[in-house]
């Protein structure tokens, strides 16, 4: 009997959780056995907490059903491909088992800076060669993006929303020579307010997610948890503001015959700014690590415990 398109996605919704689960349940009860083992042959060790083992069998169903079910959805929306999903659910199981807040970060960064590449996308592809309307996030991108949340949405948010909003050129960070539409490095006033806004987003997140995952007798005792708010704010300002610097620097950008913007020198290409010393991925990676560096010192100023 041959199913109609509709009738074999509702098949699929049903099959696809009953898969999962299929899979998570002994996945991770195997991690949970060998967690218990572990704290009955280590008694002493810091791995116990009050002699119970510290990861519960809940934690770690959550752990792998969790990201499995999200790189499904990233890979349904098309906005992760196959090496993606598979480091996103890798990079999803590690946090989880760190924090619930650590997870929540990753899933909201993932699902906003997707929507935010996404809009006004036939605007883009006017006016920077690279951008694809379907462009799909490979495991390279995860890698270099799944580190400082915070900063990395900022600069998603800055770079995908500044693009297209407003009807002036922006200005090179630099210098504040005004400069076309997808210049590395070129920044412009709605940009740098969106970079602050995106990590505000992920500072409520963590923040919304402490709250109601952490015993309250914790909180209670615990130096007061809002500043985190305005610390991923910074973070998102922070790592918005070094990426462009180092594109105006060090990623080459400029201008072909059809007034597209590129990154690679050669015939009829006007240079712009910058050298071809950098990637966009490099850029990315160094600028979550230099954010992720300096803001917890930054924190520490403000924000003593």
């Amino acid at each position: 009997m041959l199913l109609t398109a509709s009738e074999d996605d509702r098949r699929n919704s049903v099959l696809v959780p009953v898969l999962v689960s299929a899979f998570a349940i002994p996945v991770s009860m195997l991690f949970w056995i060998v967690n218990v083992t572990y704290s009955l042959l280590a008694p002493d060790s810091e791995y116990q907490a009050d002699g119970y083992p510290v990861i519960s069998p809940w934690r770690w169903l959550a752990a792998v059903i969790i990201p499995i079910f999200m790189a499904g959805w990233a890979l349904k929306k098309k906005t992760l491909d196959l090496s993606g999903a598979l480091l996103g659910s890798f990079m999803g199981f590690v946090l989880t088992l760190s924090s619930f807040a650590h997870l929540g970060c990753l899933i909201a960064f993932f699902v906003t800076s997707s929507k935010a590449t996404k809009f006004r996308a036939h605007r883009k592809k006017k006016v920077t060669e690279d951008f694809k309307i379907n462009s799909r996030r490979n495991w390279i991108q995860v890698l270099c993006n799944g580190g400082a949340t915070a900063c990395c949405n900022g600069d998603t948010w800055a770079s995908e929303l500044g693009t297209v909003v407003g009807s002036s050129d922006p200005f090179l960070i630099t210098s504040r020579k005004r400069v076309p539409r997808g210049t590395n490095g070129a920044v412009s006033w709605f940009g740098i307010l969106v970079s602050l806004l995106g990590g505000l987003v992920l500072g409520l997140t963590y923040y919304i997610i402490i709250l109601y995952t952490v015993d309250p007798a914790v909180l209670q005792s615990a130096a007061p948890q809002w500043p985190i708010i305005f610390a991923g704010g910074v973070g998102g300002l922070l790592g918005s503001l070094c990426d462009s610097f180092l594109g105006a620097t060090l990623q080459y950008s400029g201008v072909d015959e059809q007034g597209m913007v590129v990154e690679r020198p050669g015939k009829g290409v006007r240079h712009i700014s910058g050298r071809q010393i950098l990637d966009n991925h490099s850029v990315n990676l160094l600028s979550s690590i230099f954010t992720s560096l300096t803001l917890p010192r930054l924190a520490n100023i403000f924000w003593p415990q």
